[in-house]
């Protein structure tokens, strides 16, 4: 009589090596799924960012001078620079506008919220000085202000355009964080200021000490070069 042991091993092997081959297949499947599912783009993400980065165009002094924005952005009530005020002295304004986010998170304070934007002018430039004469002149130079050893400052070209450029810092202005640029072209100048921290009156009835409230905009610093970038000038 024949005995079955070596086949019913033989059997539990084969067994042994099916089960185990499934389970690998399954856990393989299964971990596939997950990579699968960690690696999808969240649609709606992707959505947000690519709004993100739409812009428009906006032109300046009978379109002599164009630059970008983005899409929640739009012009002010105010102008970006007034013509009637002294602000630049003899500088002769031939255009400006005031770029506002839209979509901005107004402070809830009592009175005098102040709100992000961007002052954007366009200046005659019958000398054709460069930026950083005009930026240093006797009637600019007294608006913008000289930069102390602690601010930020340079004179390099943007986008071919003599150029300059200087951030006043909040650690040596008293809490006050303003960003200038100016750029020059032929018989243009084309001037870009923004406040990116500072203080205002929240409560005016009360003393200056508990009064006075900080507030910084240093979110949109890459969104304020972003339109100094894109300026051109014709």
């Amino acid at each position: 009589m024949k005995s079955n042991d070596g086949f019913g091993l033989v059997g539990a092997i084969v067994v042994l090596v099916v089960l185990t081959a499934v389970s690998f297949a399954g856990w393989y499947v299964w971990q596939s799924n997950i990579e699968s599912d960690n690696n999808t783009p969240n649609s709606s993400q992707e959505l947000q960012d690519e709004q993100d980065v739409v812009t428009k165009s906006i032109s300046l002094a009978n379109e002599s001078v164009t630059f970008s924005i983005l899409e929640s952005w739009a012009g002010g009530l105010n102008p970006g620079c007034d013509e009637g005020a002294p602000l630049f002295g003899n500088e002769k304004l031939v255009d400006s506008i005031e770029l506002i986010d839209e979509h901005r998170d107004s402070a809830d304070y009592e009175s005098n919220s102040p709100y992000f934007h961007v002052n954007l002018c366009v200046f005659e430039n019958p000398d054709r000085q460069t930026a950083a004469e005009w930026a240093n002149s006797t009637d600019a130079g007294a608006s913008i202000g000289y930069p102390s050893e602690n601010d930020e400052e340079s004179t390099d070209d943007i986008s071919g355009y003599s150029a300059y450029y200087v951030k006043f810092t909040a650690e040596e202005h008293s809490g006050l964080e303003d960003v200038y640029y100016v750029l020059s072209a032929d018989d243009k100048i084309v001037y870009v200021s923004s406040r990116l921290m500072g203080l205002f009156e929240k409560y005016p009835n009360e003393s200056a000490e508990t009064s006075m409230a900080p507030y910084s905009y240093t979110q949109y610093e890459a969104a304020v070069k972003d339109i100094v970038d894109s300026i051109s000038i014709n």
